[in-house]
């Protein structure tokens, strides 16, 4: 998995790419990685870009292991009040995307899936910033 992240505080929102083969491992690594970060903050907001995604491997446990992550004592004030935008260009990413949102449901932050970088900048209400 190749993966990349920036923070913008100002904005409160992390963009966050990720592509090639991903594992649900991987994505757990990847949204630690971001809560820990020293710029981030609670109610802060990622826009996960998955549209160079060769290879999904997430099962169902995957997918309750990350959502068991945002309701972590770790975690859960970090992860608490924010929005995750998932940017999908493959039909079973989108699939996967919605089962996930399902499961998420519940858990302290609100799932969107969405095909395009200004889907996901309209979602959150901004405008996209001078170089997207």
């Amino acid at each position: 998995m190749a993966f990349t992240y920036h923070i913008d505080p100002v904005r409160r929102v992390a963009m966050a790419t990720v592509s090639g083969t991903v594992t649900g491992a991987e994505l757990a690594d990847a949204t630690r990685t971001i809560y820990r970060d020293a710029a981030w903050g609670t109610g802060f907001d990622v826009m996960w870009d998955f549209r160079g995604l060769t290879e999904l491997l997430i099962e169902r446990d995957d997918m309750q292991a990350l959502v068991d992550l945002d309701n972590d004592d770790q975690f859960r004030t970090l992860a608490a009040g924010g929005r995750d935008v998932f940017i999908v260009a493959r039909e079973l990413d989108y699939a996967m995307g919605r089962v996930y949102a399902a499961f998420a449901r519940e858990g302290p932050r609100q799932s969107h899936l969405v095909r395009t970088l200004r889907e996901a900048w309209a979602t959150l209400g901004l405008e996209p910033p001078d170089d997207h």
